[in-house]
């Protein structure tokens, strides 16, 4: 039997790292990250009548989405073949099947277990276990003033204020799976991966039901070759992937932040970091804080109302968006 596992975090919390590592491991897999899980999920959550024309319209609807088909390059041949091997009863079992077709990468792996990150999942955390209720959930977390200094200065969002409620939106609803789902769920530190990997894989493993496997402390090798095929529009985002684990990087947000983006971001996020493990002491506010505090919570509530309203828009407006994008970015996805 094969564990289905999400890795739900905020992005620049170490998940690449931690998929990186697993796809080292001869019975674990996680695909590249990709929407279409949410993006079918609007459609199909409902459908039960899995005949013939309906798979192939879902096949069709499945390649609308330009991570999958420019990332994951999974022949239609081979979906479709997945999806008509056994019989389909829901929208969640097709999607699963679709994951599953990622293993034609993996031909010489026995797999076990079968993940799926991406960060945007952790806004939708409740809808990501209503699709697969028996999925298994790794949370993983960073400190919050280092997740911001990899949104701040690698993707230049500048402010603070608004990274630190994201930070705090995401792990909120990441934290609500651990008291609906107490035994699906581990808690694992960016922290303590790089500064003890055998110790926090081994415990993954067990999470997993997989055999604790030393290949994945020689991920490298794998992520190096891999590298080569990544387009532009993914290699800046993961060229510290090449280098061995620095665990100096835990500290690099010390010197990266100003103190007043530090500050910021303290202020923000301190009650949820200290569930998290990471006690700090919220600053005080001043009067510029107290001014920025309101547009900072409006340009976060516009991004969260927008992504929200987007994957619960029907589905055939979400196509005709997805069009407009490949049209517009495809070329983005070429290799460097």
């Amino acid at each position: 039997m094969t564990n289905d596992f999400y890795i739900l975090a905020m992005g620049r919390s170490g998940t690449t790292l931690l998929q990186n590592m697993l796809n080292a491991h001869p019975n674990a897999v996680v695909p590249p990250e990709s929407f279409f899980v949410l993006n079918l999920y609007t459609k199909y959550k409902d459908e039960t009548n899995w005949e013939p024309q309906t798979i192939r319209q879902f096949i069709d609807d499945l390649y609308t989405d330009r991570p999958f088909r420019l990332v994951w390059q999974v022949k239609r041949e081979t979906v479709r073949g997945c999806l008509r091997n056994q019989k389909i009863s829901s929208g969640a079992q097709a999607c699963n099947r679709v994951k599953s077709s990622f293993q034609e990468s993996f031909k010489s792996k026995k797999i076990y277990a079968i993940g799926d990150k991406n960060p945007l999942y952790s806004t939708f955390a409740e809808r990501i276990l209503k699709i697969n209720p028996n999925a298994k959930i790794i949370h993983m977390v960073r400190d919050p003033r280092g997740t911001a200094n990899g949104h701040i200065n690698t993707f230049n969002r500048k402010d603070a204020l608004m990274v630190g409620m994201i930070w705090t939106n995401y792990n909120e609803c990441i934290l609500k799976l651990k008291t609906q789902f107490p035994e699906q769920y581990l808690l694992v530190k960016y922290e303590a991966l790089i500064a003890n990997p055998r110790a926090t894989i081994a415990n993954i493993c067990t999470f997993l039901n997989i055999e604790n496997d030393p290949e994945i402390l020689e991920y490298r090798k794998a992520t190096i070759a891999q590298y080569d095929t990544y387009s532009t529009a993914l290699k800046w985002k993961h060229e510290n992937l090449l280098k061995p684990i620095d665990t100096e990087i835990a500290e690099k947000w010390k010197t990266a932040l100003t103190p007043r983006q530090i500050k910021y971001v303290e202020y923000t996020t301190h009650k949820t970091a200290a569930k998290l493990g990471y006690n700090f002491e919220r600053p005080p506010s001043n009067f510029l804080m107290l001014c920025r505090l309101p547009f900072s919570r409006l340009k976060f509530w516009l991004l969260y109302c927008i992504v929200h309203l987007y994957f619960n828009f029907p589905f055939a407006i979400r196509k005709l968006i997805l069009a407009i994008r490949s049209f517009l970015g495809d070329k983005k996805y070429k290799k460097a």
